[in-house]
C-alpha cells in the first residue's frame, strides 16, 4: 500500500513542478517582452532629443538671421536663406516621422493617408521659421521684431520637446501604455504668433 502512495504521489508532485516552471516562464516572458517596450522607447526619445537639438540649432541661426547685419554679399545672403530653407524643411519632414498628424478621421479624409489631418504642434516653430525664411526679403535685416518673434518660436519648440522627452513623459507613458507623441496633442498653451 505504501508503494501505491507514493507513486500517486509523484504525478502530483511532477504536475505542481511543471505548472511552477510554466508560471516563472511566462513571468520572465512577461518581464522580456516589458523591458523591451521600455527600451524601445527610451531609444525612440533618445532620437527626437537628437532631432530636437538639430531643430534648436537650426530655429537659432534663422532668429541670429534676423537680428544681424546681413552681409554685402547677396549671393552669400542667397545661399545662406537656401541652406536654412533646406535644413528646416528637412527638419520638418524628419519630424513626421516621430510625430503622426492629429485628427486625420476627421480633416482631409479626401487626401492620401499620409497628408491628412493636422500637423502636430511641435512642428509648428519649425513651419513658421521656413515660412519667416522664405517671406522675409533679406533687405528686410535686421529685424529685430521677426528675430524677437522666432525667439518665441524656439523657446515654445524647446518647451513641447521637453515635454515630449522628459522622464515625466516617459514614466507616463510607461504607465498608461500610451503611444509616443501622445502628449503633443494634449497641449493647451497657444503658439506664439507667425510672422
Amino acid at each position: 500500500m505504501d508503494t501505491g502512495l507514493v507513486s500517486g504521489a509523484v504525478p502530483w508532485a511532477d504536475l505542481t513542478i511543471a505548472a511552477t516552471q510554466a508560471l516563472i516562464a511566462l513571468a520572465l516572458l512577461f518581464l522580456t517582452v516589458q523591458s523591451r517596450s521600455i527600451q524601445l522607447r527610451v531609444q525612440r526619445a533618445t532620437k527626437v532629443q537628437e532631432w530636437g537639438a538639430r531643430c534648436i540649432a537650426a530655429l537659432a541661426d534663422v532668429e541670429q538671421l534676423y537680428l544681424l547685419p546681413p552681409p554685402p554679399d547677396a549671393t552669400a545672403i542667397a545661399r545662406r536663406e537656401d541652406e536654412l530653407r533646406r535644413r528646416l524643411a528637412a527638419l520638418i519632414d524628419e519630424g513626421r516621422t516621430f510625430f503622426g498628424n492629429v485628427d486625420v478621421d476627421s480633416f482631409g479624409t479626401e487626401k492620401p493617408e499620409a497628408r491628412r489631418g493636422f500637423r502636430p504642434k511641435i512642428l509648428d516653430p519649425l513651419v513658421a521659421a521656413h515660412r519667416t525664411v522664405t517671406r522675409i526679403p533679406p533687405t528686410a535685416w535686421p529685424n529685430e521684431a521677426q528675430g524677437s518673434r522666432l525667439e518665441s518660436w524656439r523657446r515654445y519648440f524647446v518647451w513641447l520637446l521637453q515635454t515630449e522627452v522628459s522622464p515625466e513623459w516617459l514614466r507616463k507613458m510607461e504607465g498608461r501604455g500610451g503611444d509616443p507623441g501622445d502628449s503633443i496633442s494634449e497641449h493647451s498653451r497657444p503658439p506664439p504668433e507667425i510672422a
